[in-house]
């Protein structure tokens, strides 16, 4: 009960904020931030992985120092008349997590320059990248270990063949 408070009070004060304080707006807004906690609660389910917020925040910075330092790169490799790349499609093994979690990593893994995801399974991940090295596999599975800790996953040691 008290996170459903929470959340009541979160969509309040940012329907507040999205309405700049006009209290007109309360008689749409009351109503409306009622029914989307009801439905928040109501129709998702209750063994849904849950964000840590602050792994989150944390793992933004990572995710744009990762971004630009990729994007530097490849903007460099396509600038030159050599145009040093070596494209591949590989494949990235999960360790046990549910769903979720699994396409958010695709999906973030899919906007970090040079990289797409190619096509999600259960058990793996096709990746494309158009600099593939050694240390991509070891990439990969750091950034999963981000992942896992941003929806408070306990990953295995080993991983799938």
């Amino acid at each position: 009960m008290k996170i459903r408070c929470l959340v009541f009070l979160l969509l309040v004060f940012v329907w507040w904020f999205l309405s700049e304080g006009d209290f007109s707006s309360w008689t749409v807004g009351i109503p409306s931030t009622f029914l989307v906690s009801f439905f928040l609660f109501h129709y998702l389910p209750p063994n849904r992985p849950h964000v840590k917020i602050f792994s989150f925040l944390a793992f933004i910075p990572y995710f744009l120092y990762q971004s630009f330092c990729s994007g530097m790169d490849i903007a460099k490799r396509l600038c030159q008349p050599s145009l040093p790349i070596q494209p591949e499609v590989w494949r990235f093994s999960f360790r046990e997590m549910p769903d979720k979690p699994k396409y958010f990593m695709a999906a973030i893994l899919s906007l970090m320059p040079g990289t797409l995801s190619m096509e999600i399974y259960t058990d793996h991940l096709i990746i494309h990248s158009l600099i593939y090295t050694e240390s991509q596999e070891a990439e990969t599975r750091d950034l999963e270990r981000r992942i896992a800790r941003i929806f408070g996953i306990q990953l295995s040691k080993e991983t799938l063949a």
